[in-house]
Formats: C-alpha cells, structure tokens, sequence
C-alpha cells in the first residue's frame, strides 16, 4: 500500500527526492529489485555521495 501511495506521489512531482528514497527502499523490502535500482539511480543524481543509497544500488545489482 505504502509502495502504491509513494509511486503517485512520484508521478505527481518528479523531483520529490524523499519518494524517490522511500520508492527505492520499499521497491528493495518488496523484491522489486529493478525499479528499486532506476530509484536509487534517480535518487544518486542528486546525492551522488549517499552511502545508504550507494549501498542499496549495490545490493540491488546482486540480486538482479
């Protein structure tokens, strides 16, 4: 549920980097682990430093 009201939040503001956050993580604890990467890789153009996120990208591509 959470995953559904985030992505149209998403589609309402492109630029909203705390969806893009949560849309990344929850997309990883639900197994959706290729859009769970186009997040995090969305979310890394403006934080390119992040280490949660670089971390998450990281596991994403095992698990893919």
């Amino acid at each position: 549920m959470a995953y559904e009201i985030y992505k149209k939040l998403h589609s309402l503001d492109k630029k909203n980097t705390e969806a893009i956050e949560m849309l990344a993580n929850l997309g990883h604890h639900l197994s959706y682990f290729e859009d769970s990467l186009d997040f995090a890789k969305k979310y890394l153009k403006d934080n390119p430093r992040n280490m949660d996120m670089l971390y998450l990208q990281a596991i994403n591509f095992v698990n893919l």
